[in-house]
């Protein structure tokens, strides 16, 4: 039996934006395009695509200039969308922890010891953390910002 694979699995084809999309359930849809929407609209943010295994596969990348990695990534996850950020330790003591939801504070412990994977991760559906993820977004890029002058 021959598996066909998804564009988002194929990593020898960069998918175009709606092959990556076509995969996702409508209303995942709509949670993972207003998470885009903002990140490909920040002024000094490129987006472009990025091979990231067989786990993630192809995904969205956002990246400031001058960072050596990206700032942030989505992938488009047929069931569950995710927003992935790589984190350090210096960016999580400057966040007020406790003021962010439970949601947000468990996705950022996924970054920090004892776990060995720098990369936070959330589930961009359903959409009732977008705002909040938008929030840390912003934080993360105002971080950024900050570090370079």
């Amino acid at each position: 039996m021959i598996h066909a694979r998804s564009a988002r699995e194929d990593r020898f084809r960069e998918p175009t934006l709606e092959q990556l999309r076509a995969g996702l359930q409508e209303d995942a849809r709509e949670a993972f395009d207003r998470l885009r929407d903002h990140l490909a609209g920040l002024d000094d943010v490129t987006e472009s695509f990025g091979w990231h295994g067989s786990t993630w596969g192809w995904c969205l990348e956002y990246r400031i200039e001058g960072e050596d990695g990206p700032m942030a990534m989505l992938a488009a996850m047929p069931d569950d969308p995710q927003l992935i950020m790589p984190i350090d330790k210096a960016f999580v003591d400057q966040l007020p922890v406790r003021r962010l939801k439970r949601g947000i504070r468990d996705g950022l412990e996924l970054g920090l010891e004892p776990f060995d994977v720098p990369w936070a991760i959330w589930s961009v559906h359903p959409p009732n953390i977008l705002d909040e993820l938008v929030d840390l977004i912003n934080r993360r890029r105002a971080f950024s910002a900050s570090k370079t002058g």
